[in-house]
């Protein structure tokens, strides 16, 4: 790898924003009284506070764009409604939290914990943070809030939590509190395993001395570049090339089937097989389909701009992306030395810059901060494919320019 030696780096902010206020209030919907101490906040951003005894809250310092606002409280059902910033400050109406209807499970874990749990949570732990150097830096400090179930013959494992998840990142400098409503991960420990999971999450910068606080921008930039985030806030500025992109046409295997129906059959013949072995036969076919590449190894040599992925929607704020057929095989290199693409190299370690956009669906939306608003109609290969919560950056990260 080539170095270059720069003499003068002056790092600035990629724009000065306006600094917006959002007030509201938090009421008991089955007294309209107010509901202290309950927990406020700005999915995948910095901003979250608590409600005083009044049932008032008030956000702070948040940057235009469009949020999802959550509203948490034990013992209440999880609030949350999408909300557009534009310049002005904004008060939300009264809101009603509804009183859960079943009473909260009580996890509880002794010094002989459950093997099985452990198991589990070893599982989770790999999947949910990864398995990375940086992920290595990320600890769960209240793994008891987990309920873990592992289904033995679907071979699905399931995980949510009741309060937040409360996570340390010591690489990137982040307290993060992850409200996960589901984690799903089929096939659990067998080579054609598969998850998913999403939930509402609130990052705190965590406090640290001038040079921790040094090497954590230093890492966070580090993790931002070339990463989806930034790419999709590129692509909207149109700034492909300019950010050290290059997107081509990748032409998907047509003989191999959609990844969901794939994993459907696999998964539902699994279990089949252990109560009637003619079903094996249907479980190899499935896993022979499995195994086919997903993509044709030859790219189309044309890059792509930003004006031929991106239109605007009906509405505000809200972009679309597609390719017709094809799915994006996205290079990232900021000195734009790009070498030779193989597609059939994207799942390798070794691969560092390389990483694909399989679209479920004609085309995502995502919006103004560049988050795609359907993850579940994309498919990620490559490096993206590998990021778990350890790599995660909030919305309003502002990346450093050179």
């Amino acid at each position: 790898m080539k170095k270059i030696f720069i003499l003068l780096i002056t790092i600035l902010p990629f724009a000065a924003f306006a600094q917006i206020t959002i007030k509201g209030r938090i009421l008991n919907q089955a007294d309209t009284k107010p509901l202290a101490n309950a927990s406020v906040f700005l999915s995948n951003a910095t901003n979250g506070n608590k409600t005083d005894a009044d049932g008032y809250f008030v956000l702070q310092n948040v940057k235009p764009g469009k949020y999802n606002m959550v509203v948490s409280c034990i013992g209440f059902d999880k609030y949350d409604q999408d909300i557009s910033i534009d310049n002005s400050n904004m008060i939300i109406p009264a809101i009603l939290l509804f009183p859960k209807s079943t009473a909260l499970k009580q996890v509880t874990i002794t010094a002989k914990q459950d093997l099985d749990w452990l198991h589990n949570y070893e599982l989770f732990k790999d999947e949910f943070l990864g398995t990375s150097a940086l992920s290595k830096q990320c600890k769960i400090l209240n793994p008891e809030r987990l309920d873990l179930t592992y289904d033995k013959k679907a071979g699905i494992l399931s995980a949510s939590t009741d309060d937040f998840l409360i996570i340390q990142n010591n690489a990137l400098g982040y307290r993060i509190q992850y409200l996960l409503a589901n984690f799903t991960l089929n096939n659990a420990g067998q080579f054609n395993k598969s998850f998913s999971y999403y939930g509402s999450v609130l990052f705190e910068e965590m406090d640290g001395s001038p040079s921790q606080k040094k090497e954590w921008r230093a890492k966070r930039q580090e993790v931002y570049e070339g990463s989806l985030m930034h790419f999709m806030q590129a692509a909207l500025r149109n700034r492909i090339d300019d950010e050290g992109f290059r997107v081509l046409r990748l032409p998907i295997n047509t003989n191999r089937p959609n990844e969901d129906l794939i994993q459907a059959n696999i998964r539902a013949f699994t279990i089949l097989k252990k109560d009637n072995k003619r079903f094996r036969d249907s479980l190899a076919y499935w896993q022979k389909k499995h195994d086919l590449p997903k993509f044709e190894k030859k790219l189309l040599p044309f890059p792509l701009t930003a004006n031929e992925l991106i239109s605007r929607t009906d509405k505000k704020d809200i972009y679309a992306m597609g390719c017709s057929f094809d799915a994006l095989y996205i290079t990232y290199d900021k000195y734009h030395h790009f070498n030779k693409p193989f597609p059939d190299t994207l799942t390798s370690l070794k691969n560092i810059n390389n990483s694909a956009i399989l679209f479920n669906d004609p085309t995502i939306l995502f919006d103004s901060n560049g988050v795609v608003l359907q993850p579940n109609n994309i498919t990620l290969d490559g490096v993206w494919a590998r990021g778990r919560m350890a790599w995660l950056l909030p919305l309003d990260y502002e990346p450093l320019k050179n």
